[in-house]
């Protein structure tokens, strides 16, 4: 087993609310294995809030390099979450040994909106 932490960067912005309370789960996919689906959730505080870095550690099998990261966000509610980036740590000892990070290839600085008339899911590449 590894331990790995996630970080989502969620944009802020003074006339729109960018934030969710929907379930957001991902997959991380490396050359040698992948996750399982699972929810990106800390029940000590509200993720995802606009502006904010969230951060969620999690113990996963040894998955080698990462490729890919799937995320998909399921909610009822009028919401758009505006990801900026999410990046992905791998430590050993409380030590970072290796990172990951995915962004939107065409703009960086835009990200991604998830919502009802948005995407719903998306498999990002990392690097």
């Amino acid at each position: 087993m590894a331990e790995y932490v996630i970080y989502t960067d969620t944009a802020s912005d003074s006339d729109k609310n960018f934030g969710t309370s929907s379930h957001t789960y991902i997959q991380l996919i490396g050359d040698t294995a992948q996750s399982d689906l699972f929810e990106l959730d800390d029940p000590n505080r509200d993720d995802f809030e606009p502006g904010a870095t969230d951060s969620f550690p999690v113990t996963l099998p040894e998955l080698g390099n990462l490729k890919e990261a799937y995320v998909k966000v399921e909610g009822s509610e009028k919401w758009v979450w505006h990801l900026l980036q999410a990046r992905i740590e791998k430590k050993e000892g409380g030590q970072v040994v290796r990172s990951w990070s995915a962004y939107n290839p065409e703009d960086p600085s835009k990200g991604w909106l998830f919502g009802p008339d948005h995407i719903r899911e998306i498999t990002l590449k990392v690097s």
